[in-house]
């Protein structure tokens, strides 16, 4: 996978705009946690290509949706733009041979907030499209956590 990153501040608030490129079969779950959260727009700036499914799981303690999910497909096609609020952690699956869409954030990326839950955790609910035998994951996201086996930050 490969992945550009641009900066820009607007106004008084900064925003972080990556545009991301990545080949099927990828899938990716991950947050930031509550000392540096973010919130994300995924979707069409007009320059999407391909299909991906987008996905936010509710972390948030005490919440009666905690451990659920909503998955939007993104495509170059369908124009859609997809909201993930701070305490969701946000994954992706690419669907087309490749994918290039743009994340939008209110905070900067930051290392050591990383963190995320298991793609292969089933109590989740979430059909990848794809099989999740045949991932491609970074070695970072092998390691993640089962939800229940999860401390969540928020």
């Amino acid at each position: 996978m490969s992945v550009w990153l641009g900066k820009k501040p607007i106004g008084s608030q900064v925003v972080y705009s990556m545009p991301l490129e990545a080949n099927q079969p990828c899938i990716v779950v991950n947050f930031m946690n509550l000392h540096n959260p973010q919130r994300y727009i995924v979707g069409d700036d007009g320059k999407v290509k391909g299909a991906v499914l987008d996905v936010a799981v509710d972390i948030r303690k005490g919440s009666p949706t905690y451990g659920q999910h909503v998955a939007v497909e993104l495509t170059e096609d369908n124009h859609r733009q997809f909201f993930i609020p701070k305490g969701f952690a946000h994954g992706f699956a690419v669907l087309s041979e490749t994918a290039v869409f743009q994340y939008k954030c209110d905070n900067f990326y930051h290392p050591e907030a990383d963190g995320g839950i298991s793609i292969l955790d089933e109590s989740l609910g979430i059909d990848w499209q794809i099989p999740t035998d045949k991932a491609i994951l970074s070695e970072k996201d092998t390691k993640h956590p089962m939800l229940k086996d999860f401390d969540s930050p928020f």
